[in-house]
């Protein structure tokens, strides 16, 4: 009888064993060991958990910095936001100058090069209080909002003007003093924030003097090929040569200053340096008339003003208006002067 009850004691043991290894064993393989993510368990996909996690917004960089913003001077904003999940899907530049009653709104542009969004917020008049905040979504949609704690970020527009500083380019680079021409053209561009279509044509001056010549072609396009539209206007060249002559100048560089205002008022200046000679012959202004000069001259033969192979710099002898075997003879009878 004990020996009976020791063995059905055995038995049970042993089943309770069993029952528990397969217990373990069907609840190791039901449940994926890292079970967030999505997996293949007995043919059924364990769905990826959602992106419940907003962006993350940096406070803004802004440029020019709060207390240097002048009149109408437009404001760039940059600012990183982040989404490690879904990723960001977009941002928002608002800002109001309103105390909050109007809210505008800049869809801000990634820059690749920085990894961080910008936007720019346009020029307003002295004493405009402008207050902004960024707003983001990632691809989940989440919302993420930086107001700086609610009180936003905020600049004072200032008194002060400020001058606008303008790339200048002028064609030709060089300038014969000797020489005859019609005009030298300078290309435009403005900064980023600022459109050639706000120029006014007719404030402009070189070195305070010259004046456009409103009656000359007035062109836009990207003449450097930089991605940048430039304005082109010109300016006399008889006067230019008047200025810089005033100057005694024998030969030297000369730097030349275009100044000017926006529609708006605002300034902007610009310079670029010219490469002058006033030795009657030197077509290529380099100080001495040698056979460069001459050559100079033979490329540009037959070449009318306005035409692209014109070069006013070999220009020394009637009819003024073409470079024909006149000017040719004069450079070579001024051979080796300085």
């Amino acid at each position: 009888m004990l020996l009976n009850s020791a063995c059905v004691l055995r038995r049970l043991r042993w089943f309770l064993l069993i029952l528990l290894a397969i217990t373990i064993i069907a609840y190791a393989t039901a449940i994926p060991v890292n079970w967030h993510r999505s997996a293949e368990v007995k043919g059924t996909i364990i769905p990826k958990m959602p992106d419940m996690t907003p962006p993350s917004i940096a406070n803004p960089y802004q440029n020019p910095e709060s207390d240097e913003v002048m009149s109408d001077q437009p404001v760039k904003v940059s600012v990183e936001v982040i989404d490690a999940e879904s990723g960001v899907r977009d941002v928002t530049l608002f800002y109001t100058i309103d105390d909050s009653v109007t809210w505008l709104e800049v869809l801000m542009s990634y820059n690749v090069t920085s990894a961080l969004y910008d936007a720019i917020i346009h020029g307003y008049p002295y004493c405009t209080l402008v207050a902004y905040k960024i707003v983001a979504y990632d691809n989940a949609g989440n919302p993420a909002v930086n107001d700086n704690t609610g009180q936003y970020f905020v600049y004072h527009v200032q008194r002060l003007s400020f001058v606008l500083m303008a790339n200048i380019d002028f064609y030709p680079q060089t300038l014969n003093l000797q020489s005859i021409g019609k005009w030298i053209t300078a290309h435009i561009e403005l900064p980023e924030g600022y459109s050639i279509d706000d120029i006014n044509v007719s404030s402009m001056l070189l070195n305070s003097t010259v004046s456009t010549d409103l009656e000359a072609p007035i062109l836009v396009g990207d003449y450097d090929g930089d991605g940048i539209i430039e304005l082109m206007v010109t300016f006399n060249r008889t006067l230019i040569v008047e200025c810089i002559a005033a100057e005694n100048v024998e030969y030297s560089n000369v730097t030349l200053i275009l100044s000017g205002k926006l529609w708006n008022e605002t300034a902007f200046e610009g310079s670029c340096t010219l490469t002058t000679s006033a030795v009657a012959g030197d077509a290529n202004c380099d100080g001495i008339v040698d056979i460069y000069d001459i050559v100079e001259s033979c490329v540009n033969y037959g070449s009318k003003e306005g035409t692209p192979n014109w070069n006013a710099n070999a220009n020394f002898a009637p009819s003024w208006d073409q470079i024909d075997i006149f000017d040719i003879v004069t450079i070579i009878c001024q051979f080796t002067k300085t």
